[in-house]
């Protein structure tokens, strides 16, 4: 079976989306399936040191929907299938319809957003008509894969509102397949964790709290840090515990929240972070802390649990699918809450231990790579032997 995988453009630095074509695309050849992997090139905005805002983000425009469509169309003529990786490059779904294809959708916050969700962020005008393109092409496809059963409702629940779809009474097949781990993440030994806390700042024995994530409003990065308030205040909590950002550069309206609470010298943030460094880190930290509102799956929840960190994480899908019966819950909106929650989950040591070890052996079953690209190959044969 011929694959064509069109993953991201690399100068936008998605990087869990180009691990993922790159992790999906080596289990397929390993199985013995002919992949070649395609996506836009920077041309126009080569030069140009940012493609995220300003004239950059116009001209990566151009690279992306103007020029790499001739190309995409002479590559797919050679494919029994193509893959568009990221729901975002859905605006490609329709050079494909004449072809075998699946679009993977890794979250709809955007779409839904930019269709007026009042729960998320307000979108601008152009990006009500980026994201209109972008569902535009979602709704052609005739295969979706959903990386989480709550992405899929996401979905489902789009898909009956739309009047497109009603009028044409076409709904596209959907499934729900969870993405594996994209890089090797394992409980670290003493040495290499050392290394780690010293490379970020952390000295020898503060004991930490650990979050991965950007500045999206999902994110949660504003409760992130009145949870660490409240937990600094706890009568309970560990005087010395700081909180490792991990990630984007706080926005100054959350560096001013830091310096009026006093956590100046217990809140570190560090961007730049590679895998070995974070997978040591993981493993380092007392728990990782995610008060995600919403998210298409979670990853850093799977990546903790493989490193032997205990999660908190926010009581709703699709956190408590990823979590399980490992993670312990909290309601991200009650921060006092919160922070007795992870106190008393982090001073009872026995059911901490039990969790981790439940973690390890929970991801070794459900989220290794193999499993996945299992998947996908199954539906693979699926589509290609349709008419």
């Amino acid at each position: 079976m011929r694959v064509l995988l069109v993953g991201n453009f690399a100068s936008d630095q998605q990087l869990s989306m180009l691990g993922f074509a790159r992790t999906l695309g080596g289990g397929l050849e390993s199985r013995g399936m002919s992949i070649q992997h395609i996506s836009a090139t920077p041309k126009l905005s080569l030069r140009l040191k940012s493609t995220n805002r300003g004239l950059g983000k116009w001209l990566a425009y151009l690279d992306k929907y103007a020029l790499f469509p001739s190309q995409l169309r002479r590559a797919a003529q050679n494919a029994d299938i193509v893959h568009v990786c990221d729901q975002g490059n859905g605006i490609y779904m329709r050079y494909l319809q004449d072809k075998q294809h699946l679009l993977t959708c890794h979250d709809l916050l955007a779409v839904q957003a930019a269709q007026g969700d009042p729960r998320l962020w307000s979108v601008s005008s152009t990006g009500k008509l980026y994201q209109r393109l972008i569902w535009s092409g979602i709704r052609k496809s005739r295969n979706v894969v959903c990386i989480s059963k709550q992405t899929e409702r996401d979905l489902d629940r789009l898909l009956v509102a739309d009047p497109v779809v009603r009028q044409e009474s076409l709904k596209p097949y959907h499934v729900c397949i969870m993405h594996s781990l994209f890089s090797p993440f394992y409980p670290e030994s003493t040495a290499v964790r050392q290394a780690a806390r010293n490379k970020v700042g952390l000295g020898n024995d503060s004991p930490f709290l650990i979050h991965v994530g950007g500045n999206q409003p999902y994110k949660n990065r504003a409760g992130l840090l009145s949870i660490f308030d409240a937990l600094r205040r706890h009568k309970d909590a560990s005087k010395g515990l700081k909180l490792l950002m991990v990630g984007s550069r706080l926005p100054e309206e959350l560096h001013r929240f830091i310096d009026e609470r006093g956590l100046k010298d217990h809140v570190i943030e560090r961007s730049g972070i590679d895998n070995d460094t974070l997978r040591a880190l993981y493993s380092e930290a007392a728990a990782l802390i995610f008060p995600s509102t919403f998210e298409g799956l979670g990853m850093p929840i799977l990546e903790a649990q493989a490193s032997g960190c205990p999660v908190f994480t926010t009581n709703r899908a699709p956190m408590t699918e990823v979590g399980r019966d490992v993670a312990r819950y909290f309601d991200p909106d009650e921060h006092e809450s919160a922070a007795d929650i992870i106190v008393r989950g982090l001073t009872d040591l026995k059911d901490t231990t039990d969790r981790v070890q439940r973690g390890l052996e929970y991801i070794e079953a459900h989220f290794r790579p193999e499993r996945m690209v299992s998947d996908y190959l199954r539906l693979y044969e699926k589509i290609t032997k349709e008419k």
